[in-house]
């Protein structure tokens, strides 16, 4: 993983790919996002933004890491709303 996130020696690349990549990952953040105000965020869509998240490092994409630090920060709105312990039971099984 250290060997992915050094820097690279064409700027002008890395940049072309976080063009092309970033609004992908801004529209996984975005229904993720969506999900979570709504309160219905599934497994499916964790792990589609885990994986992107994965794949983010080397892109250095802020996107999952602003998320969850928010998801993680953002207290219970009520105690009806189950989806952030869900997360995190989800986040216990991987």
């Amino acid at each position: 993983m250290d060997q992915l996130c050094n820097q690279a020696l064409d700027e002008d690349y890395d940049q072309q790919l976080r063009e092309f990549y970033s609004p992908y990952h801004s529209f996984v953040d975005l229904m993720c996002r969506f999900g979570f105000m709504k309160d219905f965020i599934t497994q499916e869509l964790i792990t589609m933004n885990t994986m992107i998240g994965y794949e983010a490092v080397p892109l250095r994409l802020i996107h999952f890491p602003k998320l969850w630090l928010e998801v993680h920060n953002t207290p219970v709105r009520n105690s009806n709303s189950t989806v952030r312990s869900n997360v995190l039971k989800y986040w216990l099984i991987i």
